[in-house]
């Protein structure tokens, strides 16, 4: 359970940085983002791909 809480930390984090406008559900493994006055569930698979995008960028930043 934990390593879905970071990532899901990390997923929100990816979508802060883009200028995309995006919460964690109560749950702590959910994502919504918002768009207009709609809250849209992020699937849990695209919460890993972005959580995977920001590592790689992390990783890209550190040999910068």
């Amino acid at each position: 359970m934990k390593e879905y809480i970071e990532e899901t930390k990390m997923a929100l984090e990816y979508f802060k940085e883009n200028n995309i406008s995006a919460y964690i559900d109560t749950d702590k493994t959910s994502i919504y983002i918002k768009v207009n006055d709609i809250d849209i569930l992020i699937s849990g698979s695209e919460i890993s791909y972005r959580a995977d995008l920001y590592k790689m960028e992390r990783k890209i930043n550190i040999r910068i």
